[in-house]
């Protein structure tokens, strides 16, 4: 997950916040120095997860993602997902 501002310039220390929208279940992580976190992952369950990322007084839209998961592992699709930030 990229978290980027309204230039396209991925952001550092961004705060992503992830939701099962069943289950409630929340994950939070940072982006790093690429804007990018990959801390959101299989631990959220299965569902549709709703993502937002802050920064300071700027917030994204929320974005979802569905998580399947089989006897082994849970997959996000899309696989990929950009939050851009809005003043």
């Amino acid at each position: 997950m990229e978290v980027v501002d309204a230039q396209g310039t991925t952001i550092r220390d961004a705060t992503v916040t992830a939701t099962n929208v069943d289950t409630g279940r929340t994950i939070t992580s940072t982006t790093g120095e690429r804007g990018v976190t990959t801390a959101v992952n299989e631990d959220i369950g299965s569902g549709s997860v709703r993502l937002v990322a802050t920064a300071g007084s700027k917030v994204s839209a929320p974005a979802e993602v569905a998580w399947t998961c089989d006897d082994c592992h849970c997959h996000p699709e899309p696989s990929t997902v950009r939050l851009q930030l809005h003043p």
